[in-house]
């Protein structure tokens, strides 16, 4: 009995003794996790974000609990900011990515961790991250088109050895305010959204992933929704107004609803901040759909590429007023496509579609003080090609934008511009119909424009082609109608409109021709007419211009078209002694 007590008592020694050491061993370990674990978590999260980029960002982080057992962390106060002294160094080298950016993250969990792996495989599992808030400060860098851009090594061999690979199953956040600016485009942008919110799926750093083209920023998609977004231009002239905007990256699909484009002065105020007439616009869409949109190639290379675009139901309004003085600047270069080749980053997109579109201009005529107005009220039409990549317009260097749609109530209208994206001079093509016009829906217009009423009139079918680029415009115009009937009004000192019937009436039978064609003549035509273009005025301003003076020809008798030949003359005569006095003025004062 004595011998058996005694090896009981050694049994309950060891017993006690590995109790011991577990609850020493446990206690030492959790301490470890506790106390010293959080920091080499810290640690290897700033050597992912500081080793990623090449030192651009440094990485803070405030309070940081850990959960071994619950394999979960709470965090306070995370920072990514840029070092200044490196943004200086890559920014004179011109090797700054093409977005550059600062977060900031109050609180948030990561749920899921793998403990384990991070400490014994070096690798970052984590099955969730989710924070409640978070502040985003957006960079963009443009480069020019012909830089070549080094991507430098990719981040799954900036990290390592000390991270083998980075895996998280979802990033969420619910309240995310953004902040977007261009930092090297001359001309500035900035937009802030207040609140929106973002969920990351599938985000995997390693070999792999970095050549898996379906990935963006390393995940398997990114679902973005953001609401009632209003911005202002940075010169205080319009605002923009968006209901809802999402994007979801696995289907490279943008919608946006809602959009707004809209002055936030008045018209006075328009002029007064130009000094000069200057077009104000307004712009409504319902929907616009961006499909096969690649964000990864706008964030990576400063490139817009999409499929489609298409706008719903779009609303445009153009108003000038002609009552402020003519604009003095030249408008060389920036025909539509001229300002394309010049944009500041490459755009690629296949096709804009456009349906059940209204498009409204209106102007104030300076002698008449009247506003005419003319009218599409059912436009639809695509633009293929929209593009200034080099590569592709070597393939195919022709923007070809196709209009059909009503004009006035019941014109009908079909319209063809081909935009040359490889001539600097901006060389173009126009061919146009329109039919079906009359008196009732152009007498508004002609009285307010040209102090005329329009009696009568009916206009069968116009065909229209012109050819022209920044400098001029040749047109060649075949126009049917009948029952042409005028009278020509005087415009008095307070602009009011005085009849003038006998000047009316010489003015049918002397000076325009009734119909086209005549009576037991050919039809007239015109052809070869070729129009010098101002160049303080617009590309549409020539293509009306050219159609103006081409029907002219058509319309005015021999005797009429002299006289408009000499008033011609004269404008030009005085436009150029107008020109010659601004030269001699601005050279006193220098």
């Amino acid at each position: 009995m004595t011998r058996t007590h005694k090896k009981m008592s050694a049994g309950k020694k060891i017993l006690i003794g590995l109790l011991i050491f577990s609850v020493i061993t446990a206690i030492a370990f959790h301490i470890f996790i506790t106390r010293y674990l959080p920091p080499i978590v810290k640690k290897r999260l700033a050597e992912v974000i500081v080793n990623g980029s090449d030192s651009l960002y440094k990485f803070e982080m405030g309070k940081f609990d850990l959960s071994f057992w619950g394999g979960s962390a709470r965090f306070a106060d995370l920072r990514i900011t840029i070092d200044s002294a490196v943004y200086k160094r890559m920014s004179e080298a011109k090797i700054l990515p093409a977005i550059t950016s600062e977060l900031i993250l109050r609180k948030g969990n990561l749920n899921g961790i793998g403990i384990r792996s991070l400490i014994f495989a070096r690798k970052i599992n984590i099955r969730e991250i989710v924070f409640d808030s978070a502040d985003v400060q957006l960079a963009r860098h443009f480069r020019n088109n012909k830089d070549k851009v080094d991507n430098g090594q990719p981040l799954w061999k900036l990290i390592q050895p000390r991270i083998r690979s980075i895996e998280i199953g979802n990033i969420y956040c619910a309240d995310l305010k953004i902040n977007y600016r261009n930092v090297d485009s001359a001309k500035a942008f900035r937009w802030q959204i207040e609140k929106s919110n973002i969920l990351i799926s599938g985000v995997k750093v390693d070999s792999a992933s970095t050549y898996d083209s379906s990935r963006l920023l390393f995940s398997k998609n990114i679902s973005f929704n953001a609401t009632d977004i209003k911005l202002k231009t940075t010169d205080g002239l319009y605002n923009m107004q968006v209901s809802e905007v999402s994007y979801v990256s696995a289907d490279q699909l943008m919608q946006i609803k809602e959009f707004a484009f809209l002055p936030a002065v008045s018209n006075k105020q328009f002029i007064k901040h130009f000094g000069y007439q200057h077009e104000i616009y307004k712009l409504n869409v319902p929907l616009i759909r961006v499909k096969n949109f690649v964000l990864a190639q706008w964030i990576t290379h400063n490139r817009l590429q999409a499929n489609m675009v298409e706008l719903a139901s779009p609303t445009i309004s153009i108003h000038m007023d002609r009552n402020a003085k003519p604009n003095p600047n030249s408008k060389k270069g920036k025909y539509p496509h001229q300002l394309l080749q010049k944009a500041d980053f490459l755009i690629q997109v296949n096709k804009l579609k456009a349906t059940d579109a209204s498009v409204t201009y209106t102007e104030t005529n300076n002698v008449t003080n009247m506003t005419g107005k003319l009218i599409f009220p059912s436009i639809s039409g695509t633009i293929d090609n929209i593009t200034n990549d080099p590569v592709i317009i070597q393939r195919n260097p022709v923007c070809i934008a196709d209009i059909r749609g009503t004009l006035m109530q019941t014109g009908k209208l079909n319209t063809v511009f081909r935009f040359k994206l490889n001539d600097p001079s901006g060389g173009f093509a126009v061919k146009a119909t329109i039919t079906n016009l009359n008196a009732p829906q152009l007498q508004p217009l002609f009285t307010a424009m040209t102090a005329v009423d329009m009696q009568s009139f009916n206009m069968q079918r116009l065909d229209y082609t012109m050819t022209g680029n920044e400098t001029a415009g040749t047109g060649a115009l075949s126009m049917k109608y009948a029952e042409m009937d005028i009278l020509i009004n005087k415009v008095q000192t307070d602009k009011s409109l005085n009849k003038k019937g006998f000047i009316s009436f010489l003015a049918n039978r002397m000076l325009i021709y009734k119909e086209n064609p005549m009576s037991g003549e050919e039809e007239r035509k015109a052809s070869g007419i070729v129009v010098q273009r101002d160049l303080t005025r617009s590309f549409f301003n020539l293509v009306w211009k050219t159609m103006f003076t081409s029907a002219g020809e058509i319309v005015l008798r021999p005797l009429a078209q002299r006289k408009m030949e000499k008033r011609q003359f004269r404008e030009e005569r005085r436009t150029e002694r107008k020109e010659s006095r601004e030269e001699r003025r601005n050279q006193r004062k220098n």
